[in-house]
């Protein structure tokens, strides 16, 4: 049995087969290989390796003469870590952390399971503190000013309710407040009723999320035809921050992150940095906010992908989500709508 830190790691003639094998795998085929691993294996592979943040799946990342980042598009997709500080060169980041170059796994090819090495990436924490835009705000009532947002997408409970959702940040009176907002208004009218239903502020589940109650129609509520699964992921999507130029909407999806069980988060910067988080790269930077907005397929009508809550400090053409997925999802949440179920308008 191969040990864990080393014996997965050295690429050696013996698996350039397994490596070529992978590459040969559609995206599709590649993803379910990926979702595989994160789900059996994150643990033990951010405990094997020193510094891992959190494990995630999906494209490398490739400099150019000028150190500027981006997507690679013709390499096959891989395993990616995310580290607290990067190392200065790949060598010495294997050196210090034995993390691996590939990991080995099985696919199913035609029907039989066959060797596959499946490549990894390293990255740096990158997580910006929220900031929100201007199409809604959330006030408090006695209290003409508040926190400015989006509004991601509409729900509707088993009871009838219908509650728009947003990211918690811009809805309650602070990052880790227990108090909410009391109302939120659109174009200067109240449109909904805030209410502590929210994603929770501590544990693996951190979510920057919220609902609240909508009593009157607005000018501005998304409307979708559905929404994407961890399974489905695509690579092409389109991102609806109304700071971006309609030229600059479309967007790649570069991966998915989920949080290690042993994130320990820093209260004052990173309080929504766990759970899962969809990476995407814009080909213009976001303004100073944009949270609230969603990320959707490109088809029409388009189907939900994440809702952007955040930036990149390091590449700020990198857009921070929750996946829609998670966001849809009442037993993540916390408060009086929790386990009720929802449907997406």
């Amino acid at each position: 049995m191969p040990d864990t830190r080393r014996g997965l790691d050295h690429v050696s003639p013996s698996i350039e087969p397994a490596i070529a094998r992978f590459a040969r795998l559609s995206r599709v085929g590649q993803m379910r290989v990926l979702a595989e691993i994160l789900t059996t294996r994150s643990t033990e592979l951010a405990r094997a390796c020193d510094g891992v943040i959190r494990i995630g799946m999906g494209q490398r990342r490739r400099r150019d003469t000028n150190r500027r980042a981006s997507i690679d598009k013709r390499a096959p997709l891989c395993v990616l870590f995310m580290v607290a500080k990067k190392w200065r060169t790949r060598v010495s980041c294997e050196r210090a952390g034995a993390i691996p170059r590939h990991l080995l796994a099985y696919a199913t090819i035609r029907g039989v399971r066959r060797l596959v090495a499946v490549p990894t990436d390293v990255d740096a924490h990158w997580l910006e503190r929220p900031r929100a835009h201007e199409a809604i705000q959330a006030r408090t009532d006695g209290s003409g000013a508040g926190e400015n947002g989006e509004v991601c997408c509409v729900v509707r409970a088993s009871t009838g309710a219908r509650f728009g959702i947003s990211p918690r940040h811009v809805l309650s009176m602070g990052d880790f407040a227990r108090v909410s907002r009391d109302y939120v208004v659109e174009a200067g009218e109240r449109i909904g009723v805030v209410v502590d239903t929210r994603g929770p502020s501590t544990g693996e589940d951190i979510m920057d999320a919220q609902l609240f109650r909508i009593t009157r129609p607005a000018a501005a509520l998304p409307r979708f035809a559905g929404r994407i699964d961890a399974s489905d992921i695509p690579r092409n999507v389109r991102h609806t921050a109304p700071s971006l130029a309609p030229s600059a909407r479309n967007a790649e999806c570069r991966g998915l992150w989920r949080s290690g069980l042993d994130v320990t988060l820093d209260p004052a910067t990173e309080w929504m940095f766990a759970g899962e988080l969809l990476e995407v790269e814009l080909s213009a930077p976001t303004s100073a906010g944009d949270s609230g907005s969603a990320v959707t397929t490109r088809e029409s009508p388009p189907r939900l992908v994440g809702m952007h809550i955040g930036r990149s400090t390091k590449m700020s053409k990198v857009s921070i989500c929750v996946p829609a997925w998670r966001l849809l999802d009442s037993t993540r949440y916390e408060g009086p709508q929790r386990n009720v179920a929802w449907r997406l308008e």
